[in-house]
């Protein structure tokens, strides 16, 4: 999502996604390029090369391998050969492109939720970016359980903050307004606060700031 002051993006790792490579990374890159379900390997491929080359970032170091990661057909990338670490070094050093040549245009947003969730190829790839945003015009924020252990508080650019829990009261405010209805079943209610135990979790914040 963007408007004329900041870029916008949201990602979320699922409880089903953690075996599920860069799972977060392609749904955020779907977003980014509007890419449908319907769309074709041809479609897939121009909405990748107008957005790169909106960011000003390097065409031929950063395209095949967005195309890579979006299961595009003759991305390129299936004909050079590499090793599995040297082609997860090229999506890294692609996704820190757009992210960073982007935020030179605008500034850049990205929260990522329930990082606790994340596989580890998108796990290293958020890791790379906050190695690279001092002095980038970049804010990362993830939310994750505080049973997620990361070794990223030794930043100086780092913040957390713990998210106090929920009561019932405003579990259910909660779940009300994501189902847009005011009147639930009372054990409707009990078997979503049971299942999703929102009123029992503690949600740490994490803030890599510009």
């Amino acid at each position: 999502m963007t408007n004329e002051d900041v870029t916008f993006l949201e990602g979320k790792s699922l409880s089903y996604s953690k075996g599920i490579a860069y799972h977060p990374v392609i749904d955020m890159l779907k977003s980014i390029y509007d890419i449908r379900e319907d769309d074709g390997a041809s479609q897939i491929r121009e909405k990748v090369k107008e957005g790169v080359k909106a960011t000003r970032a390097s065409e031929a170091t950063t395209v095949p391998y967005l195309l890579d990661l979006l299961f595009a057909e003759e991305n390129g990338v299936e004909r050079t050969p590499m090793s599995p670490e040297t082609r997860k070094e090229r999506i890294i050093e692609a996704l820190k492109g757009i992210v960073l040549e982007g935020s030179e245009i605008r500034p850049l947003i990205k929260a990522s939720e329930n990082l606790h969730w994340v596989d580890r190829s998108s796990e290293d790839v958020l890791k790379a970016l906050m190695e690279s945003i001092p002095g980038a015009r970049v804010f990362l924020l993830f939310t994750y359980r505080p049973e997620f252990v990361h070794t990223r508080g030794g930043k100086s650019y780092h913040s957390q903050l713990n998210l106090n829990r929920l009561s019932n009261r405003e579990s259910l405010a909660k779940v009300t307004h994501l189902l847009v209805s005011k009147d639930l079943d009372r054990a409707l209610e009990e078997l979503i606060l049971k299942k999703t135990d929102l009123s029992g979790a503690m949600m740490p914040i994490m803030i890599l700031s510009m």
